[in-house]
């Protein structure tokens, strides 16, 4: 790739580089999730400690797995701005140079910075492709990272679970399975998985909420949501498991405290599993 102040390097060329390095630098999200259950030893826990804490066993997982993906991410960075920049004097002078024109003339320290990154960006328009496809990257990631991390939790409560797919919407899990959810809907949890920003959810939530077959849940670690994104989501028949569900939104049905997810879904189911258990 060309160094700064070269000419223009064609679009197409880095995203090729782009992925090249992603691809070669940061595992895949079942590498980083086997070794944020590992390095945090929760396979050692009881599936009682797993049930008195299943909020917190999920930020630990999120955590550190995000941790992981963060760590390797700037590998893949510095990576990219070697091959960006050919001689790393050529990428330090022009910063060195913007950071002391960006500290001239007495302006907040926040201006500085937001004047640096922004003229950082401006010399090096290919940074901007890799912030894009950093930030898309993570948000991809800790989707999946949570899809796991929610998978694990139900196992270690010996829940069995599927995955979702095409034909049941943005349904992320079947609860106990699909068969059952044919048969028995009535018996079968269906659970959205939403790591953050569950308030865009209830705006493409009704057509699917229509379509489905038994109670349809989200999961989350948001904490942030606000009153009206839950009754949103309350208008529509969702129920939200989501932290401090009992200070945040006290007296309110939709809204449930993590930790009441497993016997939840085990209010639901357990007349399945009895049926099977029966008939086996």
């Amino acid at each position: 790739m060309r160094c700064p102040g070269s000419g223009r390097v064609a679009s197409s060329e880095i995203g090729d580089r782009i992925r090249e390095i992603n691809d070669e630098v940061i595992p895949k999200v079942e590498h980083l999730f086997a070794r944020a259950v590992e390095e945090l030893g929760l396979d050692s826990r009881s599936e009682i400690q797993i049930r008195a804490d299943v909020e917190g066993v999920l930020r630990e997982i999120m955590a550190r797995g995000l941790q992981l993906l963060d760590m390797y991410q700037a590998k893949a960075q510095q990576q990219f701005l070697r091959s960006l920049a050919g001689d790393p004097k050529d990428l330090e002078a022009v910063a060195g140079r913007i950071l002391a024109e960006a500290l001239k003339g007495g302006v907040s320290f926040t201006e500085q910075l937001t004047k640096l990154i922004s003229e950082s960006l401006t010399q090096f328009p290919p940074l901007n492709d890799f912030i894009t496809s950093t930030s898309n990257m993570r948000m991809s990631r800790a989707g999946s990272m949570f899809h796991r991390a929610v998978r694990y939790v139900l196992g270690r409560c010996s829940l069995d679970s599927e995955g979702g797919g095409a034909d049941i919407g943005r349904v992320d899990v079947v609860i106990p399975d699909r068969k059952t959810r044919e048969l028995h809907p009535e018996r079968t949890v269906l659970l959205e998985l939403k790591a953050m920003h569950i308030r865009e959810r209830a705006k493409s939530a009704k057509a699917e909420m229509e379509a489905s077959k038994g109670p349809v849940w989200v999961v989350t670690l948001d904490d942030e949501f606000k009153d009206k994104s839950l009754a949103d989501l309350e208008k529509i028949g969702l129920r939200v498991y989501c932290p401090k569900a009992s200070e945040r939104f006290p007296g309110r049905k939709g809204a449930r405290p993590l930790n009441d997810l497993i016997p939840d879904i085990e209010g639901v189911v357990s007349v399945s599993r009895q049926r099977r258990l029966s008939t086996s």
